[in-house]
């Protein structure tokens, strides 16, 4: 079995990104006597998250990258929801040209 190399530097171009997005997560910092101990959690820091093999990867990103990669991010989502609507554009016409050749087969 091949392994798959993770990802040390983050997607710069909305085609390197198959999976994931960007998410603000809220966490705990783990001291006793702190605030977010007691369920006030801190505000959320944001990570890249992606599956590779399954497994859920998550890639803190600097304040100062999210912007960008925010956008590349929503450049990739709507390049995949595109291709989702050539897939069902085609699958479509299939189905149409299926029923036409029936028609033109029981004549």
């Amino acid at each position: 079995m091949t392994r798959v190399k993770t990802r040390k530097t983050l997607p710069k171009t909305a085609h390197e990104i198959s999976n994931g997005g960007l998410y603000r997560l809220s966490v705990r910092c783990g001291k006793v006597n702190c605030k977010c101990a007691k369920g006030e959690l801190h505000p959320g820091y944001w990570y890249f998250i992606t599956r590779i093999e399954g497994k859920l990867h998550k890639y803190y990103i600097p304040k100062d990258a999210v912007e960008g990669l925010a956008k590349v991010v929503a450049e990739a989502r709507a390049k995949r929801a595109a291709y989702r609507q050539s897939l069902r554009d085609a699958k479509r016409r299939l189905t149409e040209i299926g029923l036409r050749l029936r028609e033109i087969s029981s004549l």
